[in-house]
């Protein structure tokens, strides 16, 4: 819509100076819907206002380039590509990420893969790095993720695109070592696509975790089951999470082999 509206507006001046009041309304425009977004339940996005400058500068690009500016049609052509190759990159390279996200599905997180790091992310206050498994951790030699849940109110590790078919399947099961002496309280939350962000409308789960590695395992019908107004469509599970409540310290766990089981 924002290319429509460059194009009509260049149409109508002359002066290639007013390239930058195009720019600018265009511009004022798309923070306005942003803004407007922020306040109806929506978040606003850099990354939608970057977008939507790279679409105002190709419509504008394009239209100089064949009615305006002639002699430099070669260079002002070849900006527009560079523009779109950038703009493409992102949606380009997540697409082919879920591809493969898909093929190594039931498989939800390893940190064996860097392309599927990108589908866990944090919290804050939490931080987040893919690092070797801890020495302690017997048997385990792979790449894990290892969860820094500070101080603070709700500090959350989270798979946020997990792929979310997950009928015909038994386990959530998820490796986890604690490396401090006491044993620690760790929240699980799992929400569906209809998830109406009310605490009763989701799977909601405390574990303690003694000191050194624990697996957890639990049943799919367990999650399915525990909304208390109607059951998780487990064709389209949107979210998994893990947090912690307030902690009055700093906490370090690693997550590894995050999967669905028989």
């Amino acid at each position: 819509m924002l290319c429509a509206i460059a194009n009509k507006l260049w149409v109508a001046v002359s002066n290639r100076h007013l390239f930058f009041g195009v720019f600018f309304l265009c511009m004022s425009y798309a923070g306005l819907i942003e803004l407007i977004q922020s306040k109806i339940g929506r978040e606003a996005s850099w990354e939608d206002i970057y977008l939507d400058a790279a679409g105002t500068s190709i419509a504008c690009l394009c239209y100089g380039a064949y009615y305006r500016f002639s002699k430099q049609r070669y260079g002002l052509l070849s900006l527009v590509i560079l523009i779109a190759a950038i703009s493409f990159s992102k949606p380009l390279y997540y697409g082919y990420a879920s591809y493969v996200y898909r093929q190594e599905f039931p498989i939800l997180f390893d940190g064996e893969k860097n392309i599927l790091n990108d589908f866990v992310g944090i919290q804050t206050p939490a931080s987040l790095s893919i690092e070797a498994a801890p020495e302690q951790w017997v048997n385990n030699r792979s790449q894990v993720a290892a969860v820094t849940f500070a101080s603070g109110d709700w500090p959350a590790f989270e798979l946020t695109e997990p792929f979310s078919k997950w009928n015909g399947y038994q386990y959530l099961t998820v490796d986890i070592y604690n490396p401090h002496v006491k044993e620690i309280s760790l929240h699980l939350r799992v929400h569906d696509k209809q998830h109406n962000h009310s605490y009763n409308d989701r799977f909601n789960k405390v574990y303690s975790l003694p000191h050194g590695p624990s697996t957890l395992k639990i049943l799919l019908d367990y999650i399915k089951n525990q909304p208390k107004t109607r059951k998780l469509d487990m064709h389209n599970i949107d979210n998994i999470m893990f947090f912690m409540s307030n902690p009055s310290a700093e906490y370090i766990v690693y997550f590894d082999n995050i999967q669905l089981t028989q």
